[in-house]
C-alpha cells in the first residue's frame, strides 16, 4: 500500500505542484501536506462507515460519575473517529467524549482513526490524496476555481468509494448452504 508521502505526493501531483522526499524537508508544498494531513484522514474517515476502520469494543464504566438523566457513563476510546451503534439499542447520550446511558453494560461499533496507511484499501486512499488536493489547491495554486474543482473531484469520488465500501459486506440471502430458502426444502 501507499505512504503518507506517496499519498501526498498523488495530491500534489493532481495540483501540478512539485513532489516531496520526506515528511521534514521544509518546502512550502511539504509544510502545507504535513500541515493538512491529520484533518483530511480525520475528515474522510468521518464521512462514510468505512469497512475496514469499523471496529467493534465493550467499555468500561467511569466510576463516580453522575448525571441527571442517566445511571451509567462510559469513556469513549480515545481512537473514536464516528460512533456508528451501541448495541442493544438502548437510549443514550453523547456528551463530550462519554457515552451516558442506563445500560449496565455498553458495547459499540466505531470508527477508529487508522493512521497506518497499510490498512486502508485503495479507494480511501485515492479519497485522502484526492481530499488533500482539494485542501491545498488555493495555498499552492491561488486559484478558487481550482480549490473548488477539486473539491468536486472529492465529492465524486466520495460517492464512488462510499458504494464500493457499503457493498462489500453484503450477503446474498439467495446464494450459499445458509440461504433461508434452500433451507425450507428440505
Amino acid at each position: 500500500m501507499a505512504s503518507q508521502v506517496q499519498i501526498i505526493n498523488l495530491a500534489l501531483g493532481r495540483l501540478g505542484a512539485n513532489e516531496i522526499t520526506s515528511l521534514n524537508e521544509g518546502t512550502t508544498e511539504q509544510k502545507l501536506a504535513v500541515n493538512a494531513w491529520d484533518i483530511a484522514r480525520r475528515a474522510c474517515l468521518r464521512d462514510h462507515a468505512w469497512n475496514f476502520a469499523a471496529t467493534d469494543v465493550e467499555l468500561n464504566q467511569i466510576s463516580g460519575y453522575t448525571s441527571f438523566e442517566y445511571q451509567f457513563a462510559y469513556q469513549l476510546p480515545s481512537n473514536n473517529i464516528r460512533l456508528l451503534q451501541v448495541y442493544g439499542n438502548p437510549t443514550f447520550k453523547i456528551q463530550g467524549r462519554k457515552i451516558l446511558s442506563n445500560q449496565s453494560v455498553c458495547k459499540i461499533k466505531y470508527i477508529a482513526d487508522i493512521t497506518d496507511t497499510s490498512e486502508w484499501d485503495a479507494s480511501f486512499t485515492d479519497l485522502v490524496a484526492q481530499r488533500l488536493a482539494a485542501d491545498m489547491a488555493f495555498a499552492l495554486t491561488k486559484s478558487q476555481s481550482t480549490a473548488d474543482s477539486n473539491y468536486s473531484i472529492y465529492a465524486q469520488k466520495l460517492k464512488a468509494a462510499k458504494h464500493i465500501d457499503s457493498t462489500e459486506d453484503v450477503q446474498d440471502m439467495l446464494g450459499g448452504e445458509t440461504s433461508i430458502y434452500i433451507g425450507v426444502r428440505g
